[in-house]
């Protein structure tokens, strides 16, 4: 009878959708309306990108589905070199990235058995950049994108754009974007928001609090869940895996991967790829106990240099968007690419959220920084009527007199 304690330092979680394949699954089916194609291919990029993130003893939690479909969504604005940069690094240089990215979202958006919706917007002030008729269509019926136009000047286009990622994610992220540079053209924007029960729910009379303990040996109480179930597990002699089905369908699963005792998640972690992740999850049914923190994170980063460590350079410089779109300000590239995803898991089940945002911007003369101006010693004055030029009045003050209210 197997136990799966998270006693250890934090365990990896994995949020594995019904429809979604890994590498060793994808077989030789590569049509364009097979969801898995697309799905194994996500994977072993999200899985990637994690590698290059992944920081011994500070959480980690992303969306390889939401960062995957706003960087294909953006590629399609790109050509050349660019394009074929930003393909080959998420591995898909050989699809044809509108079809299966519809094929993909139309079966995510389709689930029944929990609640699941992927949404994607495109956003782009007029006076900055006139988009191309033929990506902004590809956006529209392929990515299901809703394309909206702002006054990026304007303070209010930040809250426009967060309020937007709030509803799409259940208001589990709330604040995505601080502000718009003075550059800033464009953003493409993914939102993915999962909430699904337990197939078998946990009994909240049996959590209890119990430590567990961080990567550096310290330790803190938390609730620990607990219940005996015939569920997928899987053991060797570095970690074990244990599968918990969400919903009467079971159409979606959560991994909770464990290092065995005296084993890192750093070392588990390394070199973990969508076919060694295949081999951890097989559906071999086995009776244990499984105990689990009630718990929640939040992880929030910029991706860019994780990015360029896998190959995607270009897209960041001297890019090519001409397919995009021009812009009076100069070529565009993409300037940031923004990540925040968030879990929370208790007894009934598990919610997640996600949100990614691609920052496109053009190249411009650098901003002035801002100013101080203090007219505490003598000044010269001028009034001028802006449309004849005509100077009205003009002097020097070296000795004002101070004007009562």
């Amino acid at each position: 009878m197997p136990m799966l304690r998270f006693a250890a330092a934090a365990a990896s979680l994995v949020l594995l959708l019904g429809c979604a394949a890994t590498g060793a699954q994808e077989g030789a089916a590569r049509g364009e309306g097979d969801p898995k194609v697309l799905a194994a291919r996500n994977n072993q990029f999200g899985l990637n990108l994690m590698g290059k993130l992944h920081k011994e003893g500070e959480n980690l939690f992303l969306s390889p589905l939401s960062i995957s479909t706003a960087l294909q969504m953006t590629a399609g604005g790109a050509r050349g070199e660019t394009r074929d940069e930003m393909l080959k690094a998420m591995g898909v240089s050989d699809l044809k990235l509108p079809s299966h990215n519809k094929a993909l979202l139309d079966a995510l958006n389709s689930r029944k058995d929990f609640k699941l919706s992927v949404a994607n917007s495109l956003w782009s002030d007029k006076a900055r950049v006139t988009l191309q008729d033929e990506f902004v269509g590809e956006c529209r019926d392929f990515f299901g994108a809703e394309v909206r136009t702002l006054n990026f000047s304007d303070k209010s286009s930040v809250k426009v754009i967060n309020d937007w990622i709030a509803g799409k994610t259940n208001q589990k992220i709330k604040d995505m974007l601080d502000a718009i540079p003075h550059d800033a053209v464009s953003y493409l924007v993914n939102a993915v928001h999962f909430k699904g029960g337990w197939a078998h729910q946990f009994n909240k009379a049996s959590t209890k609090e119990a430590d567990f303990t961080r990567a550096d040996g310290s330790t803190k109480k938390l609730p620990m869940m607990s219940q005996w179930e015939d569920v997928p597990y899987n053991e060797s002699a570095d970690w074990q895996a244990v599968g918990l089905y969400f919903g009467e369908e079971r159409q979606a699963i959560m991994w909770f991967i464990l290092p065995a005792k005296g084993k890192k998640l750093s070392d588990l972690m390394a070199g973990l790829d969508a076919d060694r992740f295949s081999a951890m999850t097989r559906l071999n049914s086995r009776g244990g106990t499984i105990e689990s923190p009630r718990f929640k994170v939040r992880y929030k980063a910029g991706l860019v240099d994780a990015l360029k460590a896998l190959g995607m350079k270009r897209c960041f410089g001297e890019a090519d968007f001409s397919r995009f779109g021009t812009s009076p300000l100069g070529p565009i590239y993409i300037g940031r690419v923004l990540h925040e995803a968030v879990l929370e898991v208790n007894e009934q089940g598990a919610e997640a959220a996600a949100a990614t945002v691609v920052e496109m911007r053009a190249e411009s003369a650098p901003a002035d920084p801002p100013f101080t101006f203090r007219a505490d010693r003598p000044f010269a004055v001028a009034i001028v009527d802006r449309a004849s030029g005509s100077l009205l009045f003009a002097g020097a003050i070296y000795d004002p007199e101070a004007l009562k209210d």
